[in-house]
């Protein structure tokens, strides 16, 4: 996905994932579409229904654009303690491990609002997806 929208031309921030844990190529990691960011406006240009939302998530057809524009998929393991830091026009996800593992993920309950937890139950409810934000 992009997190970066059409309504943003240009670098506009940069995102980063801090690793408690080591994440090995073949484990739960960071994955990449490499130099996807370079065609970020062009790629926007071809969809024009895309609404102004900032996340995008791409089928396997927007997928092959970026792979014949010479980009490649990359998984990028991460030691434990180290961090990746990206452009927000990155096409980037979280990898699925190539062997079966756990992959939790929390935050303080302290962050959380009575709103944030209701969306949270329903989103898990009706097996919705939810922000990155675990709160």
């Amino acid at each position: 996905h992009h997190d970066q929208g059409k309504s943003r031309v240009g670098l506009h921030s940069y995102q980063g994932a801090l690793h408690l844990e080591d994440a090995e190529e073949d484990d739960y990691c960071f994955m990449a579409i490499e130099k996807s960011h370079q065609f970020h406006s062009e790629f926007f240009k071809m969809i024009p229904e895309h609404k102004r939302s900032e996340s995008r998530k791409l089928n396997k057809g927007n997928i092959d654009w970026f792979k014949k524009k010479g980009c490649r998929i990359r998984r990028v393991p991460c030691a434990k303690g180290g961090m990746i830091v990206w452009d927000s026009r990155t096409v980037h996800a979280g990898a699925p491990p190539k062997v079966g593992r756990e992959n939790p993920r929390m935050g303080p309950a302290a962050w959380a609002t009575h709103e944030d937890l209701k969306l949270k139950e329903e989103a898990y409810e009706k097996f919705k997806a939810s922000k990155h934000y675990p709160s």
